[in-house]
């Protein structure tokens, strides 16, 4: 799975998600701005930031709450442009030269087909809020306190395992074998076939061992695919401890088109907003994530973190 965005109920612009498999990544920020993003690749995990003080205060508040976990500076998460100071808000939109980067992003926070956060609509007051100081023209707001920007929260530890567990059976025949390790492309190399249409594992942070099991803190996620307008097609559980999660294509595979993917848990969301083709989740969900260029929104953070 790629680039995933953290959500609480609207959620957190953060990111990534991250679940999903195959192609894509990242969060999708395609409506606003510039042309830089991180999904993470190879496990590069953007340093935190400040927002800026020419802000209004309540107006930092709501992006540093709901955005700025990907729309930080520089962007991560697949996030193509910051939102961190005045601005970035009056640049123009890459996608629209005519519209800047605020009224923008006012129009995709009020999109119910695409919206910004992509979990959902934001409360109406935070969108009244936000709207109301870009239709004054953004004016400068020196809020003597801005909230801090924290850093990505694909910026964990690397090369642990947080459960402290590991799978120890070799290559014995189980649902719950080599957590963190590739399904398919393992078994069709040994000349097995195909034993899933989508599989993969969840880890509580995002840089795990191979092996390495999710632990009791993967208890009750669920990895859920929708199609590509968001209708629900199928949710799998998420095994614990190991973290794995399987389906065989008898029960479901993935449409033509692909899939969108999130991995919920308590009310909790992780959203991959790229269409997923490739069920093989942990090709690019690896410890490191997957490629090196750290700009690419198709590749992958790390490992399928649980929101």
């Amino acid at each position: 799975m790629r680039s995933w965005t953290t959500f609480v109920g609207a959620g957190v612009l953060g990111v990534a998600i991250a679940v999903g498999c195959g192609t894509g990544g990242g969060v999708d920020t395609s409506g606003v701005g510039a042309s830089s993003s991180s999904g993470g690749e190879a496990g590069v995990a953007p340093t935190g930031a400040t927002l800026a003080g020419d802000i209004p205060c309540d107006v930092a508040e709501i992006m540093s709450r709901s955005c700025t976990s990907c729309h930080t500076d520089p962007p991560n998460g697949g996030a193509k442009v910051p939102l961190t100071k005045r601005a970035h808000f009056l640049a123009p939109a890459v996608t629209d030269a005519s519209k800047n980067v605020g009224v923008l992003s006012v129009e995709r926070m009020k999109d119910t087909r695409k919206p910004m956060p992509p979990d959902g609509v934001l409360p109406a007051s935070d969108v009244a809020i936000v709207e109301k100081w870009v239709a004054a023209g953004m004016p400068d707001g020196q809020c003597a306190s801005p909230p801090g920007l924290g850093k990505s929260p694909y910026d964990t530890p690397r090369d642990i395992c947080t459960s402290d567990t590991f799978w120890t059976r070799g290559e014995a025949e189980s649902a719950d074998m080599l957590p963190g390790e590739v399904c398919n492309d393992c078994h069709v190399k040994r000349r097995h076939p195909n034993i899933s249409s989508i599989g993969g594992t969840v880890y509580p942070t995002a840089h795990e061992k191979d092996k390495c099991n999710g632990g009791p803190s993967v208890a009750g996620a669920e990895v859920v695919f929708t199609d590509v307008d968001g209708k629900e097609l199928r949710r799998t559980k998420v095994r614990s401890p190991s973290g794995n999660f399987y389906e065989k294509p008898s029960v479901f595979t993935l449409p033509a088109a692909g899939a969108k993917v999130y991995v919920e848990q308590a009310g909790k969301k992780r959203h991959m907003s790229a269409v997923v083709k490739d069920g093989d989740c942990n090709k690019c969900h690896t410890m490191d994530g997957s490629g090196a260029d750290a700009s690419d929104p198709n590749k992958a953070p790390g490992r399928i973190m649980l929101p």
